[in-house]
C-alpha cells in the first residue's frame, strides 16, 4: 500500500522522464444490497482497459482488470499493483483505479 501511495507523489524533475503508468480496473456488477445490479460494469471495464492501451499510452502487461470481484480480490489485485509498481524503478510512475 506504501508503495502505491509513493507512486502517486510528484517526482523531482531530476528523475527518469520516462512515464509508465499502471492501473487496476474492476468491473463491478454487484454493488451491494442497497443498489441497483450494473448490467454492463465488466463490459465498461474491458472497453476502458482497451482505451488506455490504445490511447492512452498503457501496456497491456501494466494492468489488472478484475471482473465482480469479491473484497479480497480487490485486495489482492491491489497487492498485484503493488508488485508491478516495485519494477518501475527507472521511470515515472502513474497509478489508474477504475
Amino acid at each position: 500500500a506504501l508503495a502505491l501511495a509513493a507512486a502517486l507523489l510528484p517526482q523531482p524533475a531530476s528523475a527518469a522522464t520516462e512515464l509508465r503508468r499502471f492501473a487496476l480496473i474492476a468491473g463491478a456488477i454487484d454493488g451491494g444490497e442497497t443498489c441497483i445490479r450494473l448490467s454492463y460494469a465488466d463490459d465498461d471495464a474491458r472497453s476502458f482497459q482497451r482505451v488506455l492501451a490504445e490511447r492512452g499510452g498503457l501496456d497491456p502487461r501494466d494492468t489488472v482488470l478484475i471482473e465482480d470481484p469479491s473484497v479480497v480480490a480487490l485486495i489482492q489485485a491491489f497487492d498485484q499493483v503493488e508488485r508491478m509498481i516495485g519494477t518501475a524503478t527507472d521511470s515515472r510512475t502513474q497509478v489508474i483505479f477504475y
